[in-house]
């Protein structure tokens, strides 16, 4: 992003201008296109800063996918899906389908990654070398996890 805003000064710069005001006064052909340049780096540097601006409000939600076991990560869910909600709603650039199916992906594959770890005891053990117990007490933690997703999805996609 830095490398992008510092290509975007330097079009407004004053060095910038003065070559533009050059060939304005030379009626040079490539004016035309230098003005079609001009609008689609700024509309990708707008596009940019919305989709982080939103991606950095999502960041806190999506820490309970990563910090938290999936018996405890069940209380985020609603939060996290409101987040991508006010995303899809608000934002010009990031509420395309292809993006917003992306963003659900990898949230989704946290989740299997983070209830995979969690009944392995982060690939410290074997299942079937744990107690029959503590496996189906964490099994249940993740199938209850997946339920309450779906449903928060499903009531977060109706209201």
């Amino acid at each position: 992003m830095a490398k992008f805003n510092s290509l975007l000064d330097q079009i407004k710069g004053q060095e910038c201008k003065a070559a533009l005001g050059i060939m304005m006064a030379a009626k040079s052909k490539l004016i035309k296109r230098w003005k079609q340049l001009d609008t689609q780096i700024t509309d990708s540097a707008n596009e940019a800063k919305d989709n982080v601006k939103f991606l950095y409000t999502l960041e806190k939600f999506c820490d309970p996918l990563y910090k938290n076991d999936p018996a405890t990560m069940v209380d985020h869910i609603a939060g996290l899906l409101n987040a991508v909600r006010m995303i899809h709603s608000i934002s010009r650039y990031y509420n395309t389908s292809e993006r917003m199916t992306s963003l659900f992906i990898k949230i989704t594959n946290q989740m299997i990654t983070s209830c995979k770890n969690y009944i392995t005891s982060n690939n410290s053990c074997r299942l079937w070398h744990e107690d029959r117990d503590v496996v189906v007490y964490k099994l249940r933690a993740c199938i209850r996890l997946n339920k309450e997703y779906q449903a928060a999805f499903h009531r977060t996609k109706s209201s």
